[in-house]
């Protein structure tokens, strides 16, 4: 659980870098808790949307 933080913000910068917009409200989603917690699986998911033509 400690790299989630580093990897919400490379995900937060992959989002800007392709001119994508949060839309909404990120959330975590554990596919995998193991025993150890540096095992987790966790999804990181933001809703996006592109920006209009007239913003281009």
């Amino acid at each position: 659980m400690d790299a989630v933080l580093p990897t919400a913000q490379t995900l937060t910068h992959w989002i800007d870098t392709h001119d994508y917009h949060p839309s909404g409200y990120p959330r975590e989603l554990t596919l995998e808790c193991p025993e150890n917690p540096d095992a987790w699986v966790t999804e990181l998911q933001t809703p996006v949307t592109t920006p209009s033509p007239a913003d281009a």
